[in-house]
């Protein structure tokens, strides 16, 4: 190889390096982000209903299975009146986030793997 065609790959190699490097990083640091909000949004609502001693209504539901299965959904519109719609919402958002954000990172490991691969591989035979 000559020399202008040793520096054309050395930068195209150190272009998809940066590319990949801050495609997971920026990929790691949005799911993290989500993940966080999550967290507070579902602790916060958890606290609301904890506080209005809506969870009661469960506690003495799950006795029995069949008085359970009859009252279900009115045990579930209970708790869905007795909370603030605004925290219920975005803590709803922000898990359907996380759980894309999972979904996309997943479908994408593969190819950000062989990237990292072949990467990794041109930089120790370089070196």
């Amino acid at each position: 190889m000559t020399k202008l065609e040793k520096k054309i790959l050395e930068k195209v190699y150190r272009l998809e390096t940066k590319k990949t490097i801050s495609q997971i990083i920026s990929q790691l640091s949005g799911w993290l982000i989500f993940i966080l909000l999550s967290y507070f949004f579902v602790s916060v609502f958890l606290e609301e209903v904890f506080q209005f001693k809506t969870w009661e209504v469960l506690e003495s539901i799950t006795d029995d299975f069949e008085l359970f299965r009859n009252y279900f959904f009115e045990t579930a519109y209970i708790i869905y009146e007795e909370t603030p719609k605004e925290i219920l919402f975005l803590a709803i958002v922000s898990l359907i986030i996380v759980i894309l954000f999972t979904l996309t990172f997943i479908k994408n490991f593969g190819k950000i793997r062989n990237k990292l691969t072949v990467l990794g591989k041109y930089w120790r035979e370089r070196k």
